[in-house]
């Protein structure tokens, strides 16, 4: 898009993508790596940082001469990782459907391994951390036995059971597993932090699920368009808010399912559950990055202020792929908790009634001694001093290590 100015590692990056999105080799990458100076510790940390060795790993083995040898290790080790992970992850999950559907309990796998397994053809893979699984909240004691007697237990980080009951959407459990790598399993009743002043997301969800027989074993899945729901949420709950990870997840899903997508169904739902501003920023980032062929009409209908709009394209233009040797990962959740609710109130709310264990996790706090509470206690003063801190530390650093000579490519 006229007036983005990328990296040449950036646009190594993009092209590499694209071609596994198209399935189109792009003619411009073996130029690009022979006659462009190639940054490949900046290229390296770009692809860290947005969660691709493992996807784009099989389209760069062609030009594996071309790379340093660091580097082709590092992808070899990142793919031979994953591709273990992904396997151990499913074994697993079959196993955990089976029991549950023998009791006769209803779950739903959402996120890493439902797109990994919807989505990704072989040989390209996506990361996944966890097994993420989502269930009625009517069921969740249930759930906690079965876990249980499987050997896993609650992973509460530190903080109250209460607070992940009440003030949370989910739960996790772990197992230490040679074989899994002590694997988390995150179970949800909810995709969002539950609010009374917002209708939660997922209500119509439950009754869009579609049941498929994967090695005999039936498995319900979340509909295309409440799956971008879903990576909409969960970009904006955390730091990583411009990963490419996600929007490769969009692109391979309006690719997959183009033909029958209920765009209808998809901005309906965004305006009555106000999450507009969330969904237009990733598919503005799908758009404007992997040049996913989206309707104008789309993106329109979300009714985005001018203003926002400009903000959202700054955003992802300055922060996708920065020079500076860090990404400032609380900076970005900060300038994403404001920019991506449908109202400014509700961001404001947001922190006016966080609950003292956020409040600790960000700031890397203990949870619950006294000098936290009281920083709690008066933290719409603390808040800012301390993001003031975190930011002028940032900055020295970006400075100190900043590479001056900085060279910008067109798209």
């Amino acid at each position: 898009m006229r007036g983005i100015k990328l990296l040449p590692e950036a646009k190594l990056i993009l092209l590499l993508t694209q071609v596994i999105i198209k399935n189109k080799e792009e003619e411009e990458i073996q130029a690009l790596i022979t006659t462009r100076n190639i940054n490949w510790e900046r290229f390296k940390r770009f692809i860290i940082y947005h969660d691709l060795a493992p996807f784009i790993s099989p389209a760069l083995k062609k030009y594996n001469s071309l790379l340093p040898s660091y580097l082709v290790k590092f992808l070899n080790i990142s793919y031979e990782y994953y591709l273990f992970k992904c396997f151990a992850i499913w074994e697993e999950f079959i196993k955990i459907v089976n029991i549950f559907n023998k009791d006769k309990i209803s779950i739903v796998p959402i996120k890493g391994i439902a797109i990994l397994k919807d989505l990704y053809e072989r040989p390209y893979l996506r990361v996944i951390r966890d097994l993420d699984i989502l269930v009625k909240k009517q069921d969740l004691l249930k759930i906690e036995e079965i876990l249980e007697r499987l050997g896993y237990t609650k992973d509460l980080c530190g903080f109250k059971e209460k607070y992940w009951k009440q003030r949370q959407y989910h739960i996790a459990f772990r197992r230490n597993d040679s074989k899994l790598l002590s694997l988390p399993i995150e179970i949800h009743w909810g995709l969002d932090y539950p609010s009374k002043n917002r209708q939660a997301p997922s209500l119509d969800l439950w009754n869009r699920l579609s049941e498929i027989k994967i090695e005999n074993s039936k498995i319900k899945l979340t509909s295309p368009e409440d799956v971008l729901f879903i990576l909409a949420l969960h970009q904006r709950r955390f730091g990583k808010i411009l990963s490419l990870k996600y929007i490769c997840d969009v692109a391979l899903l309006l690719k997959k399912y183009s033909s029958k997508f209920d765009w209808d169904y998809v901005l309906e739902q965004a305006h009555n559950r106000r999450i507009c501003t969330v969904l237009y920023f990733i598919l503005f980032q799908t758009k404007i990055l992997l040049k996913v062929n989206l309707s104008k009409e789309v993106l329109t209908q979300l009714n985005i202020s001018a203003w926002k709009k400009k903000i959202i394209y700054w955003f992802i233009k300055k922060d996708t792929f920065p020079c500076s040797s860090n990404f400032p990962i609380k900076k970005l959740y900060l300038i994403a908790h404001f920019l991506l609710y449908d109202a400014f109130l509700e961001a404001i709310s947001y922190f006016v009634t966080l609950p003292q264990e956020q409040f600790a996790k960000f700031y890397n706090l203990k949870p619950y001694t006294i000098n936290t509470k009281l920083l709690y206690k008066i933290r719409l003063i603390t808040m800012p001093l301390l993001y003031l801190f975190f930011y002028l530390k940032e900055k020295f650093f970006r400075n100190k290590n900043s590479n001056k000579e900085v060279i910008l490519y067109d798209i």
